[in-house]
This record gives C-alpha cells, sequence and structure tokens, in this order.
C-alpha cells in the first residue's frame, strides 16, 4: 500500500462513532459512484401503515465512488442501490426508468443491463405535495402549507458495456465454453456444484462475479445460447441452428 493509500481497516473504524451524528433517515451515502451492476433482486417489503410494496435491489461491484453526503466515508468496493418499485412515471422508479430507458435499445430490458458499467447519480426531487399533512408557512407562521414530498432519485447517467450481447460480459472465450459446456445437460443446481471445480472458469473474473450473483444461467437463456426444458434441464443451442 503507498503512503497516500488510506487502510481500510483504519477507514472503517473511523466510521463507527455515537457523536456527531446528522439528522435525516436511513440514507445511503452515496451520491455518485460508477460501478458494474452484478445483480438485480426484487423483494417484498411491508411499507407504512402495513402496506405491501415491492422493491428492487441493485448490486454492484468495481465501485468507483465520486461523490458521497457530505461527513461520510465509504471505502468499499461494492455498492447497493434500493428502488421501491411503482408503475407510475412520477416515483422514484419511473425517474430512473426514465434515466436508463433510452441509452439501452428498444428490445432490451433493465435485465439485459446486467454487467455493464452505470454510472449512477442520486438527487432530491419534489414528487408533489401531500393531501393530509402541513407544515408551518416559512413567509407567515400563524398559517400552514402543504407538506412537500421530497424524495432521493437515482439516474443512470452514463452506461458502458453492450447489452446485446450478454455473452461478451461473462469473461473470456475459454472460459465461457467451459462453463457452457459443463451446464449443457445439467439443472441449475448441479452447474453450480460442478462449475467451481473447473479452473478455467474459476479463474475468470468476469465470469465468476455472475455465478457468484446468479446471473450466468439468465444472461445465457437470454442470448439464446442455452435453453430449458420442463424438468429444469439446460441444453446448449447449436450455434449452427439458432434458436428463434
Amino acid at each position: 500500500m503507498n503512503d497516500d493509500q488510506i487502510d481500510p481497516n483504519v477507514a472503517l473504524r473511523a466510521m463507527v462513532q455515537i457523536r456527531g451524528l446528522t439528522e435525516g433517515g436511513n440514507k445511503s451515502p452515496l451520491l455518485r459512484f460508477r460501478g458494474r451492476l452484478l445483480a438485480i433482486i426484487p423483494r417484498a417489503h411491508v411499507g407504512f401503515n402495513n402496506k405491501a410494496e415491492t422493491w428492487v435491489d441493485m448490486k454492484f461491484d468495481q465501485a468507483i465512488i465520486v461523490e458521497t453526503r457530505p461527513g461520510e466515508t465509504y471505502p468499499f468496493e461494492t455498492a447497493e442501490v434500493s428502488i421501491r418499485l411503482s408503475t407510475q412515471k412520477n416515483s422514484g422508479w419511473g425517474y430512473f426508468s426514465a434515466s436508463l430507458v433510452n441509452k439501452i435499445p428498444e428490445d432490451k430490458e433493465i435485465w439485459d443491463c446486467i454487467g455493464t458499467t452505470m454510472e449512477m447519480v442520486c438527487t432530491e426531487h419534489l414528487y408533489g405535495y401531500s393531501r393530509d399533512q402541513t407544515i408551518p408557512d416559512p413567509s407567515d407562521p400563524t398559517k400552514t402549507i402543504p407538506q412537500p414530498m421530497i424524495g432521493d432519485v437515482w439516474n443512470v447517467v452514463s452506461l458502458q458495456g453492450s447489452v446485446a450481447a450478454q455473452e461478451s460480459n461473462a469473461g473470456s472465450s475459454a472460459a465461457l465454453s467451459s462453463a457452457l459446456r459443463i451446464l449443457d445437460g445439467k439443472s441449475a443446481a448441479d452447474f453450480n456444484s460442478e462449475v467451481w471445480k473447473d479452473a478455467e472458469a474459476k479463474a475468470d473474473p468476469n465470469l465468476s462475479s455472475m455465478l457468484l450473483a446468479s446471473t450466468f444461467i439468465p444472461s445465457m437463456i437470454e442470448a439464446k445460447r442455452v435453453t430449458v426444458d420442463e424438468q429444469g434441464i439446460h441444453h446448449l443451442v447449436s450455434q449452427e441452428s439458432p434458436v428463434g
């Protein structure tokens, strides 16, 4: 480690403190970063007033931290962004979607972005005003005004890497061929137990990341490199006679 580099253990220790805490809720310390999208994980959540919600967790590695919230430290090479799923454009998911949709081909979806490098920026956004809650009017304390509904919004400001060919993100040609050979004729469980025994597959960092994130098999199915039958067995697709 060079003299100008910060020891990660020292940085982590400095984060643990009981004094000098700031106001606010449980927000991400990150405001801007670049990272490779490893996994997209939808999850059920019980929100305010026991309302059922769905959140989407996006996990990144190879993270380069550009900006954090004032006073925050983030000495990690991984990052996670969580956004509540919604069908409304005027929502966190709606604004995130709008920032991504014009950066990928029309026939692609967010799942096709796994393996690409995104630059993400978090900003505050005014969604509207509450119908039920009020706050004192700053210009006249004797009056009240509707409480503004302000929340964080994540936007994709840049996207690098092809979303047209998922196999290009799955590692070297030798590692990819080896992993596909192992997958052919196996269930996902059998594949996962066998692939880590293969030296070429295990040694490739990109392929290993996809295996850890459980995105390799879905990406190969999406790229029409393999099919899966009713018994959950995968079959390699001949490149001379592609599916579809």
